[in-house]
């Protein structure tokens, strides 16, 4: 008996341990909000598609710089809710080392629009996330849809981030490169001798014939 009573405050420890480790590592389906002011609903919905279907992964900050492998967006009108699945891909190349580390992140997303006054997109992250990679997830999608809106080719808050990013060759920085480029190169084949011109052709270049 005394044992077990011992043992006791010992277990209660390590599941506090376990649930503030959990708390602070990540959650279930993580939910942010943001009210659009002076949108109809509509054109919210629709600016939510567009960006949805063209996420938009450019960033200044090396970190949140990714490469979009698969986007699948599945509508429901009726509810005005997207469910999104989608792979990011990229190589990360340490400034110092100079090794490649590749990264790979899978998403699901449940996008709602919420008939407020003002109108709101509710963007949840599912499954077991990080917080903060979540919040970035929504930030971003949220930049992408009031670039929409806006008629911006570009995310809004990257042009800020641009304007109090350092001068990159004040400190070191990761290098973010496509995936692509750690695919085995082909062979070139072996340069051919060039022919020579013919009478009245002109070198490196070709003329246009008059009669068609």
């Amino acid at each position: 008996m005394s044992r077990m009573s011992r043992s006791m405050p010992t277990n209660r420890a390590a599941v506090a341990c376990l649930a503030m480790s959990a708390a602070l590592l990540g959650g279930c389906n993580v939910s942010n909000r943001m009210a659009f002011e002076g949108t109809e609903p509509g054109a919210l919905w629709t600016a939510m598609q567009a960006a949805a279907e063209s996420p938009d992964y450019e960033s200044s900050d090396p970190a949140k710089r990714w490469f979009v492998k698969e986007n699948h967006v599945h509508r429901e009108d009726g509810e005005a809710r997207l469910e999104v699945y989608r792979e990011l891909d990229r190589i990360v190349r340490g400034p110092m080392t100079g090794l490649d580390l590749r990264e790979r992140r899978a998403w699901r997303f449940s996008i709602r629009l919420e008939n407020t006054d003002p109108p709101a997109a509710s963007f949840t992250v599912r499954g077991f996330v990080v917080p903060t990679r979540a919040g970035d997830e929504a930030r971003r999608f949220f930049a992408d849809v009031e670039a929409v809106l806006a008629g911006l080719p570009e995310s809004s808050d990257d042009a800020s981030a641009a304007d109090e990013a350092p001068a990159s060759d004040s400190i070191p920085a990761a290098v973010i490169v496509p995936p692509e480029w750690l695919q085995p190169l082909e062979p070139e084949s072996p340069d051919e001798p060039d022919e020579p011109a013919a009478a009245g052709d002109p070198v490196g270049g070709s003329i246009l014939d008059p009669d068609g």
